[in-house]
């Protein structure tokens, strides 16, 4: 085995997945069952029962980007938490650690029932780590592993509860969260779907610079086009990436899927959108157009705005006719163009046709007339040479 690599097992089917420090951290398909696998983080020795800051660990409940996140015991106030660890291996980086940092900041900010909220972070013995809300319930990731698919109905009311948690965000403080997927979507005991994960976050307000580390950040399964290239962003990335996760909802696969991120990256930027009936004949025509509308490779393609989502979301759940997609509505109003056109082309047509008949038939009449004319005239002369 080379040097920093390592193997993982597919806790699906068993398969053994070969991994390196390139992909610690990351999320990854099997070659064998196609499904999504953690790849973990090496070198958080975290362990239950260990006191870090005022919280006592329990059990591990996963593996992010950045690390591990523990069900911990608060003691001060005698709850349950989900603390994140920073692995050691980002612990030297000012600029990660900035970045773990900035979770609470920014989600101490926001107040929203479909947020989960950070509240302490700190550093102990070296951890760093980051308190947030527990919620006690399943993440869509777990759930596509569970079921392969979500049924439309169940799925739509999942991705309009963070529609509106994305909206509440950017409108009280033009926030961007940059990482929207299953694994940052917590469904709790009632169905209610939670945001999670600010932790890659940025606020427009505050100007923050973006560095390229910055720009890589986020998945590449879900990940829009603007976003990848570095191009000037707004919350239309987060409207692409949500549209991709309920593509994978619905269909139980990634929009895009490739043997390096690169690839996959490249064709958010340049292929065509896979039908999504081609994976499930159940996914309804209105979904599919939802999905298109918020995946338009141009951003100014996509829905204007997050409440024009939720509108129509709320005319899919309701049996209602949703509207047409933009590029649906301007193909349409193409056509009506051409169709009008033609029309003028054929009356035009007609007309000039009827106005040359009717020159050549005033012509006609007119040599007539003047034959006649030069006849009368010889008759004339005749009769008078007869008297």
């Amino acid at each position: 085995m080379e040097k920093d690599s390592f193997n993982i097992k597919c806790h699906s089917c068993g398969a053994t997945l070969k991994a390196d420090a390139s992909t610690e951290g990351m999320t990854v398909k099997c070659e064998q069952c196609n499904k999504l696998v953690h790849i973990p983080i090496r070198g958080i020795s975290i362990i239950p029962d260990m006191k870090i800051g005022g919280f006592t660990t329990v059990k591990r409940l996963g593996v992010g980007g950045m690390g591990e996140v523990w069900l911990a015991k608060q003691a001060s106030m005698e709850r349950l938490v989900a603390l994140k660890i920073l692995s050691p291996e980002y612990t030297d980086n000012k600029e990660f650690v900035d970045r773990f940092i900035a979770e609470v900041k920014y989600s101490a900010r926001l107040n929203h029932p479909n947020i989960v909220t950070a509240f302490d972070a700190g550093v102990d013995n070296k951890i760093h780590y980051l308190a947030i809300s527990y919620i006690e319930g399943t993440q869509l990731e777990d759930m596509l592993f569970q079921k392969h698919t979500i049924e439309e109905k169940d799925a739509l009311r999942y991705i309009k509860d963070i529609v509106v948690a994305l909206n509440y965000a950017w409108e009280e403080l033009q926030l961007l969260h940059r990482d929207i997927k299953p694994g940052n979507i917590m469904v709790d005991k009632n169905g209610n779907a939670k945001l999670m994960d600010m932790g890659i976050s940025k606020s427009l307000k505050d100007n923050l610079s973006l560095t390229q580390t910055d720009v890589i950040m986020g998945t590449p399964f879900y990940m829009s086009p603007e976003q990848a290239l570095d191009h000037k962003i707004d919350f239309h990335i987060d409207m692409y990436a949500l549209g991709a996760t309920l593509y994978h909802l619905l269909t139980g696969e990634v929009p895009y899927d490739d043997r390096t991120p690169a690839g996959v990256i490249q064709k958010h930027v340049k292929a065509p959108l896979p039908d999504a009936t081609a994976f499930n004949k159940a996914v309804s025509l209105e979904a599919t157009n939802l999905i298109q509308g918020m995946m338009e490779k141009n951003p100014e393609d996509r829905f204007a705005t997050w409440a024009d989502v939720i509108e129509e979301i709320d005319l899919i759940l309701s049996g209602n006719k949703v509207r047409e997609t933009k590029k649906q509505s301007n193909f349409m109003l193409l056509i009506i163009i051409i169709l009008i056109i033609f029309i003028v082309a054929i009356c035009a047509y007609f007309l000039v046709q009827q106005k040359s008949q009717k020159d050549i038939m005033k012509s006609k009449q007119e040599s007539y007339d003047q034959i006649e004319a030069v006849y009368q005239l010889k008759f004339k002369k005749e009769k008078k040479n007869g008297l």
